[in-house]
């Protein structure tokens, strides 16, 4: 199973449940900024404990290893849980949106997406280099991480909702790293 084949095989398994998400992560950045080899698959979704109990059971234990009791305390504590595709090593993060004012704004605007072929509801450009910068900083400076935000930023500078932006880069406390990201962008229309 290819990686395009597991993303629509999850998009699928998730809305024959009924289950609201949004494709996340490096899958998106490089769908809207610059390709990059990843072989996970971030995927947020709103769940509770049933809900999650239907998710793992969609996966073929031959094919998938999980750990109900992670996925089960994932969901208690609006963390993460993953799958694992045993012969590849391909891996699912599955988050749970916690109640974070951020992540619930941005879960709000997830849009439609072309990603590796599959059509999926995914984060929006804006929120894509937000998250990015915020895991940037949180992780110490992660340079692959701001690499990805600047690439994004870069090929949609000239539709980006900048208020949108600039209201969270303030309440995130992210004003040092979006100069920095400022600064050393330039933009495609630019070039």
């Amino acid at each position: 199973m290819s990686q395009s084949e597991l993303l629509r095989f999850v998009k699928e398994l998730l809305e024959s449940l009924g289950i609201e998400y949004m494709l996340t992560g490096s899958l998106v950045s490089s769908a809207l900024g610059e390709p990059r080899l990843t072989h996970d698959i971030d995927i947020l979704i709103a769940v509770d404990q049933a809900a999650v109990e239907r998710i793992t059971a969609g996966f073929n234990p031959d094919e998938f290893y999980w750990s109900a009791v992670a996925a089960r305390s994932a969901v208690a504590g609006r963390r993460m849980f993953n799958v694992l595709r045993t012969s590849t090593g391909q891996k699912i993060d599955f988050y749970v949106l916690p109640d974070d004012a951020f992540e619930q704004a941005r879960f709000a605007r997830r849009k439609p997406l072309e990603v590796d072929g599959v059509e999926i509801m995914a984060a929006t450009a804006e929120d894509i280099i937000l998250g990015k910068l915020n895991w940037a900083r949180q992780l110490g400076h992660s340079e692959r991480q701001f690499q990805d935000a600047l690439r994004v930023y870069e090929v949609n500078a000239a539709r980006l909702d900048r208020e949108y932006m600039a209201a969270w880069v303030e309440r995130l406390g992210l004003q040092a790293i979006w100069n920095r990201l400022l600064q050393s962008a330039e933009p495609f229309n630019a070039r």
